[in-house]
């Protein structure tokens, strides 16, 4: 009786753990498997440039594009970020999904130069980027779109690493947006600029040859300047002489262009050095001392041949109106802190001296991506200055104003 007990009891005790096991089995089959759960891994790469087309310096007029003689369109270090989400969604918070520091400094050819016909200034980043997407498969129609920001020229030639932290310090686009650019001097030419696609290729398996057009995605991010010229675009003298008198007796003059007349230089005052992506920095952190004097025969050093050892002698402006200032943005009222431009001239061999102050539709300003040139005339010892505000972008006046500025 005992054994039949014992043996009763151990076999309710293997049917109870069979029973145990077999509802585990049917909890997990039945189990409700999440979408995330369920997606593969779905990447997409995408073959990365920024196009040149509106680094062009173009002028109101017949100007040229100003890339060939000057190193205004070049890029030599640019950081990436991507974001899932169209721009105009993107927030503060908006985290990077992936991102990469490129630099021609580092060996190896980070950043080709890749002119088309139609094109230049095409600047061809040399490692893809790989990012994951949430989708369910490589078929799905639901893909979201992908925005990429560009921060380019944040590194000097001298330089060998990211100086202001963008690739460690990011992690959002505020972030981006936040971060004060100082140790990159205007005259590097940092630029900015943004790209949103929606229709890309994607693939399930991350290390699969890249074939352009069937898994991988070209993607050019337009980038404009951060960086302001100002140029002293015109200069000449008149004098009034009387030619005789009207019918009242009132002494009539005209206007004579004085021959005599020639800049000696020409200075930059209260040039800015730090700014931001989106707006210009308010604390208006200034050059220590002013930009210039430079004349004519000074070293060009924005000149594309200035650094080319087999050039000799080296690039020298060859007129006045070559000489370009460059500055980040100013809105400074402060009247100490505002940018200007100072001209030191000669009239029949007398030196004088004006200073313009620079304005943008009427107001003492300087807006990122603007090149201002002035036109100045002198009459009588009066000075009045015509300043025209066109864009680097293409070849339109974002606007223009005429007013006596002394």
């Amino acid at each position: 009786m005992k054994i039949r007990t014992i043996i009763s009891s151990i076999c309710l005790m293997l049917l109870a753990i069979s029973c145990s096991m077999g509802d585990e089995v049917l909890d997990e089959v039945g189990k409700v498997v999440t979408e995330e759960e369920s997606r593969t891994d779905i990447y997409a790469e995408f073959d990365l440039a920024l196009t040149g087309g509106t680094l062009q310096t173009k002028s109101v007029g017949t100007e040229a594009p100003d890339n060939n003689k000057t190193t205004e369109g070049v890029i030599n270090s640019c950081y990436i970020a991507a974001f899932l989400g169209a721009e105009d969604a993107l927030t503060n918070g908006s985290e990077i999904i992936a991102s990469a520091f490129y630099n021609t400094y580092q060996g190896g050819d980070a950043i080709g130069s890749a002119p088309t016909k139609d094109n230049p200034n095409i600047y061809a980043l040399g490692n893809h980027m790989i990012i994951k997407i949430p989708v369910r498969n490589a078929d799905a129609t639901d893909k979201p779109k992908v925005t990429f920001v560009a921060v380019a020229n944040i590194l000097s030639a001298d330089a060998k690493k990211d100086l202001d932290g963008f690739v460690a310090n990011c992690k959002t686009y505020g972030d981006i947006l936040g971060r004060r650019i100082t140790m990159t001097d205007p005259n590097i030419f940092v630029k900015f600029g943004s790209a949103t696609i929606s229709d890309y290729k994607v693939r399930e398996k991350v290390l699969d040859e890249c074939v352009e057009g069937e898994n991988c995605t070209k993607v050019e991010i337009p980038v404009h300047q951060l960086t302001s010229a100002i140029q002293l675009e015109e200069f000449k003298v008149n004098k009034k002489v009387q030619t005789g008198t009207g019918s009242k007796g009132e002494p009539v003059f005209k206007e004579e262009t004085v021959s005599d007349a020639n800049v000696v230089s020409v200075s930059l005052l209260n040039a800015v050095t730090s700014t931001y992506v989106k707006k210009a920095d308010p604390n208006v952190i200034l050059r220590s001392s002013p930009v210039g004097p430079l004349s004519v025969g000074d070293d060009n050093p924005f000149h594309p041949d200035y650094n080319d050892s087999s050039v000799s002698p080296k690039p020298t402006y060859e007129n006045i109106s070559d000489i370009r200032f460059y500055t980040y943005a100013n809105e400074s009222n402060d009247v100490n802190k505002q940018t200007a431009l100072k001209v030191v001239y000669t009239v029949n061999g007398v030196e004088s001296t004006s200073t313009f102050k620079i304005k943008t539709d009427g107001a003492v300003c300087v807006q990122p991506g603007n090149i201002y040139k002035l036109y100045v005339t002198i009459t009588n010892g009066t000075a009045e200055g015509t300043c025209t505000v066109n864009d680097f972008i293409s070849n339109t006046v974002t606007g223009t104003w005429e007013e006596v500025i002394k």
